[in-house]
């Protein structure tokens, strides 16, 4: 079965105690719909990047668990119920994968342009001061000829 990561934000009106039975229950519902936990995270009390309705704050929890792609689908309309929660995602593991195998490829690649160009620079400059330093060289030597 493909993994994927649910997360899901709890309101914060809901209180400290009841989070742990609200997380609870919402991970019941993903292994009633054929799903196995693998790993739970919890976040603790956020505040949000900006408001939904009038909460500041969130619980945040994030669950991986394997799921048929099939039962995606019922886990979304079963956390669409639970009024405690304000927001949720699920991203298949799989995607988040690629997108981060991608995102260090690209991250490498940009490393290795700016090192070949900075070394490329260090070369340019010590050829100037070579340049430089011969070029001294030679106009105190025809100053010496000219006395």
């Amino acid at each position: 079965m493909p993994k994927y990561e649910v997360g899901y934000i709890l309101s914060s009106a809901v209180a400290d105690d009841e989070v742990t039975k609200a997380t609870s229950e919402i991970s019941k519902a993903i292994e009633s719909s054929g799903g196995k936990i693998l790993n739970e995270d919890h976040w603790g009390r956020k505040k949000l990047a900006y408001p939904i309705g009038r909460t500041r704050n969130g619980f945040y929890v994030f669950i991986t668990a394997d799921l048929a792609a099939k039962n995606v689908a019922e886990v979304e309309h079963k956390l669409r119920t639970f009024d405690s929660v304000i927001r949720f995602m699920i991203v298949s593991m799989e995607e988040a994968d690629r997108r981060r195998a991608k995102d260090e490829n690209i991250r490498a690649t940009s490393g290795r342009r700016q090192e070949a160009a900075a070394a490329e620079g260090a070369v340019r400059a010590e050829v100037k001061d070579e340049v430089l330093d011969q070029r001294i060289e030679d106009a105190i030597s025809g100053e010496k000829e000219n006395v």
